[in-house]
């Protein structure tokens, strides 16, 4: 049963519609998989709609932006309410947040001399939740770097010249709003992230797993942070976090996660998850 527990579609950062992520996951073989946008929600109902006409579960999800001492910390939510109300004020909040950011970042590049403007960062955002990866469309389509990639590099990545922070809420108040909305809430790729030293407070705070699966986590990474969670009683998750085909990134499925994971997460959400299997 090929699983994929984090992927990404045109409402955040992703080139792909929440339809045609479903699409593309059905060709690459997969069975379940989730959708995880940024900050965002919108894209799980296509995505469900999708997925019931092809055959593939679809579990509703979203990565959400936090922030502790200066460092980046994901949370991914399955299973959230899509309707709670505190849910819907922080991703509003996280909305507005994005959006002042975008501005911010345009105003710096545009002072240096660089023409980029807000209106073509928000076409690449196609409504969705606006990202730091748009603004790097923006540069590539001015010419002004080849690739992406190259626009984080030298312009956008933290420690870059025109790296805005983000202001965000702390992991707990996060993994708070997951949990009232009635969701599990999953530390991501701490491997990445580097938020391995987290775990302890976070479970503390209420976290309910780990992304021990990630894409970019080597084998030693994986075997460490799956004997952590086995010790802790946290389920361990995993997913590619793709964002588009074609891409020097991960792809659908790259993630290799065991269908134990899968069945743990399940397990852990209970009556959620046995609802939504029956309406799909």
């Amino acid at each position: 049963m090929p699983v994929d527990l984090h992927i990404h579609s045109t409402a955040s950062d992703g080139t792909l519609s929440p339809a045609a992520v479903v699409s593309a996951a059905k060709d690459a073989g997969l069975d379940t998989i989730s959708l995880c946008d940024h900050d965002s929600v919108a894209g799980v109902d296509e995505a469900i709609r999708a997925g019931t006409a092809l055959g593939v579960s679809v579990i509703p999800g979203v990565e959400f932006s936090s922030e502790t001492d200066d460092i980046s910390v994901h949370i991914l939510g399955y299973f959230v309410d899509q309707n709670d109300v505190e849910l819907g004020r922080l991703l509003c909040s996280l909305r507005d947040v994005r959006l002042n950011r975008a501005r911010a970042i345009v105003q710096v590049l545009t002072d240096a001399g660089y023409a980029i403007r807000l209106e073509t960062v928000l076409e690449f955002a196609n409504g969705g939740s606006v990202g730091r990866a748009h603004v790097a469309m923006a540069l590539v389509k001015a010419g002004y770097v080849p690739t992406m990639s190259k626009a984080f590099s030298r312009f956008l990545g933290r420690g870059k010249p025109f790296y805005v922070p983000k202001p965000v809420a702390e992991p707990e108040v996060v993994i708070a709003t997951i949990k009232k909305a009635g969701g599990l809430a999953v530390l991501a790729h701490p491997g990445v992230s580097g938020t391995e030293h987290l775990i302890d407070r976070l479970q503390t705070a209420g976290l309910e797993g780990i992304e021990v699966y990630h894409a970019q986590h080597s084998t030693e990474e994986r075997d460490r942070y799956a004997a952590i969670a086995l010790e802790r009683g946290l389920v361990s998750t995993g997913g590619s976090d793709f964002h588009s085909p074609g891409e020097s990134r991960p792809q659908l499925g790259d993630g290799r996660v065991p269908e134990e994971a899968l069945v743990a997460l399940l397990a852990a959400a209970g009556d959620r998850a046995r609802m939504l299997r029956m309406t799909q």
